[in-house]
């Protein structure tokens, strides 16, 4: 669909096509990110990560990096940042750009853009559509995502570094984004 990358030799299964280097990537654990991004992403991780529920505790890493996006999104959002200072860190304070990681973010895809993954598909159309092994999976997968969010509302780990919470909505297109 306009983007892509096409080889000028064979290459082997298993070889790099490209290699792109770790501080150019989006971790949870990223030093680019804001730093209440950076915080709010390590308590989310350690929450998720000692939770009683195996299936969340699992996908500690790809809600951590959810989050993070969230909150990074928040910032070019321009909202203005609500002052804080934890630990001697002003963990709202703004710089001349809003996230290290503005262009990336700004060419990502909104939900609508998004072919609708069959976990966010209501009942009906996933039991008429796919077969009852997907289905079950990707009712597993939407409870999982949706503990996940109560897990966090719960410890009060929704508010992103623009000062807003996210939403129920942006949790889905976050968890969508990163799987």
């Amino acid at each position: 669909q306009g983007l892509g990358v096409i080889a000028d030799r064979d290459l082997e299964i298993g070889s790099a096509a490209i290699i792109v280097p770790r501080n150019a990537q989006l971790h949870a654990d990223s030093e680019e990110l804001h730093p209440a991004s950076s915080k709010l992403a390590a308590s989310a991780a350690k929450l998720l990560v000692d939770s009683s529920n195996p299936a969340v505790a699992a996908k500690f890493e790809e809600s951590a990096l959810a989050v993070a996006l969230l909150s990074e999104l928040s910032l070019l959002r321009g909202n203005s940042c609500k002052g804080g200072q934890e630990d001697g860190i002003d963990i709202h304070a703004r710089t001349d750009t809003p996230s290290y990681y503005a262009a990336y973010l700004e060419s990502l895809p909104s939900m609508a853009e998004m072919p609708p993954a069959a976990w966010l598909w209501d009942h009906d159309r996933l039991e008429s559509e796919v077969t009852a092994e997907l289905a079950a999976a990707a009712r597993a997968l939407r409870l999982q995502i949706e503990t996940e969010l109560v897990a966090l509302e719960n410890a009060g780990l929704t508010a992103l570094a623009s000062g807003d919470a996210f939403t129920q909505e942006q949790w889905r297109g976050a968890r969508a984004l990163v799987l």
